[in-house]
């Protein structure tokens, strides 16, 4: 058996070891960008790979020292690391990388949040150690903030905080529409076999103007559960219960947007409905749905449920690059700042062009092409805010979730994280009809 790197069997007899690996026990060390368990490669002794433990040296952007490699291995957890990048929000943030011994990886720990046990035996203690009881009051605060019947009843509606879009975000849009312009006739001109042209196009095509979308901390007692939020408690009732998940766990909240808000705010024309999407956090598969605004009812409201992991701690998980939970509040979307305009970058097609077209192309195509690079290929203004950036509305999203290239969708609605995965909402709208079908693409992690 040959190592895929370098067609030779790796011998790690003269390489000191870091530390036991967590999944399997075997000997973990440094090889090639990564950390790795000795199982999980060809060696000298290990003619299969049995294990598949693997750390990387770096993490969004943050070196992850050996001295560090050994402290996950010894003690379940690193030091706290202040170099990590959000490849949402370009933002850094401090955490550190523990090892989840439910989930079987490795994941982040915030400042002022506990991780879970870290080891086997901690694990094993933790369930025959007799539980810590929360107080009465402290039971009631908990189940009120996760199973208010709060609904606005005013007709006072929070005034959305968006705002028309500025001299240099219209100049943005219109060189984006240009460059676009450009680059599809350089690929009519130049026509060659092979998929880069297809991939590019695709990603061209999801261009729109793209907006910054904002949430605020909003008190659950008070919060209108009609509104767009992030995680709950979304609208629930008789006729549109709490999904279950496939072992009947209730499914966790993840997104709700009130669509005739979004139309108002972002001059669209789709079908008026609340938008929820609710994950099945033990089958990690999502639940997307349409609630027409006319079944939304004050009268019909139901109290949430909340799947047992999360109602224990009484909790509300934010994504990990806002590096903060909130205990107390909702999170509503109240701001759409316009920013630009935005596609799935054209990464992957630059490189199949490059191969296809070798020597015989126009540096200017590149220049062109270039500004359509990464993951929010576009022309954007990231404006400040104080606020928690909670996604993108409308132009990018992961590409790696899909091929734009073979992707037949209108465009795309929302790009977002949250505590358990990321994804992207995809719309496609019939303008004879008026109606809008939605599709979610993302995972778990």
């Amino acid at each position: 058996m040959e190592d895929d790197a370098n067609g030779v069997n790796i011998d790690f007899t003269a390489e000191k070891s870091l530390g036991s690996c967590p999944k399997c026990g075997g000997s973990v060390f440094e090889h090639g960008k990564d950390f790795v368990c000795e199982k999980s490669v060809v060696t000298g002794d290990v003619v299969q790979a049995s294990c598949d433990f693997k750390l990387q040296q770096v993490v969004l952007t943050q070196p992850i020292s050996r001295e560090q490699c050994s402290k996950l291995l010894d003690s379940g957890k690193t030091d706290f690391l202040e170099g990590f990048i959000s490849v949402r929000s370009n933002r850094s943030f401090r955490a550190r990388i523990y090892w989840d011994v439910e989930a079987e990886k490795a994941n982040f720990e915030f400042p002022d949040q506990q991780a879970p046990a870290t080891s086997k035996s901690a694990k094993a203690l933790k369930s025959i150690a007799p539980a810590k009881s929360k107080s009465a009051g402290a039971k009631q605060k908990a189940a009120h903030n996760w199973l208010s019947n709060c609904f606005s009843t005013t007709d006072k509606k929070i005034q959305t905080k968006s705002s028309r879009p500025s001299d240099e975000v219209l100049r943005l849009i219109a060189d984006a529409l240009a460059t676009k312009r450009r680059v599809f006739d350089y690929l009519d001109a130049h026509p060659v076999d092979g998929s880069g042209a297809d991939e590019v196009r695709g990603c061209l095509r999801f261009l729109e103007e793209t907006y910054a979308a904002y949430a605020e901390p909003t008190p659950i007692e008070t919060v209108d559960r009609t509104m767009s939020l992030f995680g709950g408690p979304l609208y629930v009732s008789a006729r549109h219960p709490h999904p279950l998940g496939k072992l009947g766990n209730g499914m966790f909240p993840v997104l709700q947007i009130n669509i005739a808000w979004l139309n108002a705010v972002c001059d669209r024309k789709f079908e008026p409905c609340l938008l929820q999407l609710w994950w099945d956090t033990e089958r990690c598969t999502d639940h997307l749905r349409k609630i027409p605004l006319n079944d939304v009812v004050a009268s019909e409201l139901l109290a949430i449920q909340i799947a047992p992991d999360v109602q224990e701690s009484g909790e509300l998980w934010l994504p990990n690059e806002w590096n903060r939970r909130l205990t107390d509040d909702a999170l509503q979307i109240t701001m759409c700042i316009p920013t630009g305009a935005s596609c799935p970058g054209t990464d992957l097609g630059r490189d199949f062009l490059s191969d296809e077209y070798g020597d015989n192309v126009d540096a200017s195509f590149w220049e062109d092409l270039e500004k359509f690079s990464s993951f929010a290929g576009g022309f954007e203004v990231l404006p400040s805010s104080d606020s928690l950036l909670a996604g993108t509305f409308f132009g990018q999203f992961y590409s790696s979730q899909v091929s734009p290239g073979n992707f037949s969708h209108d465009g795309c609605l929302i790009s977002f994280a949250w505590a358990m995965g990321f994804g992207t909402i995809f719309y496609d709208h019939d303008e004879v009809s008026g109606k809008t079908e939605f599709s979610f693409y993302g995972e778990g992690r």
